[in-house]
């Protein structure tokens, strides 16, 4: 809960200093803040409100195609504030680990779905979720893979997950993507007054989030 009040704490510090800079600035566009590297390869640029794709890549001298290929982006209009973007050809940290931006998209689309009736923490919870599939070996090895797994989520079944994800969501699979875990691990996600499997109830119970128990 402390991690996840700082993230919070963080992201809103962020939006108010966006806010104020705009106000100074009179409304005109502000160049975006650059990461430092992530490693010597890679520079990451961290979306901030109001960005687009070509105002980002004509201030970093690289042109929109570019950026949409190296991070993977199936919507070039289509930006989260907080996402990381790679600035060069090498791949940043959570690409290495097999992340894209179209797996970003399809996270937040999935929490968005899935659990937008439950606070911050019970979104971050059920993307955690999903990432700790993704590096267990008894599930599929893409975040499309896990979440498309036939029964494996109510979203895909009734076509939630189509929905537009909002502000929230987005930054919610952000904070999971960058390691934040409330769950402690946890494997699997239901509501115990509306699940009907009861396979899903025999699992050891790791803790409760809002409406949702998840366990191993």
């Amino acid at each position: 809960m402390f991690l996840l009040c700082q993230a919070r704490l963080r992201h809103m510090v962020l939006a108010m200093l966006v806010g104020l800079l705009l106000l100074s600035s009179g409304g005109k566009a502000l160049a975006a803040p650059v990461d430092e590297q992530v490693n010597e390869q890679v520079n990451v640029h961290r979306v901030i409100a109001g960005e687009t794709l070509w105002a980002i890549a004509q201030n970093n001298g690289v042109t929109v195609r570019e950026l949409a290929a190296w991070n993977g982006l199936a919507d070039p209009d289509r930006l989260a504030i907080g996402q990381k973007l790679a600035l060069n050809a090498a791949e940043p940290q959570f690409q290495a680990q097999g992340i894209t931006g179209n797996d970003l998209e399809l996270l937040a689309r999935t929490i968005y779905a899935e659990a937008r009736g439950e606070d911050f923490e019970g979104q971050v919870a059920v993307g955690a979720v999903i990432l700790n599939r993704l590096a267990h070996a008894g599930f599929p090895k893409t975040v499309h893979g896990i979440i498309y797994q036939p029964g494996a989520f109510t979203a895909v079944a009734d076509k939630q997950i189509a929905l537009k994800p909002d502000k929230t969501a987005w930054l919610a699979a952000q904070t999971a993507l960058e390691g934040d875990d409330p769950t402690g691990g946890a494997l699997f996600y239901y509501n115990p007054h509306t699940a009907k499997d009861q396979w899903i109830k025999t699992r050891p119970v790791l803790k409760v989030i809002g409406n949702h128990t998840f366990s191993s």
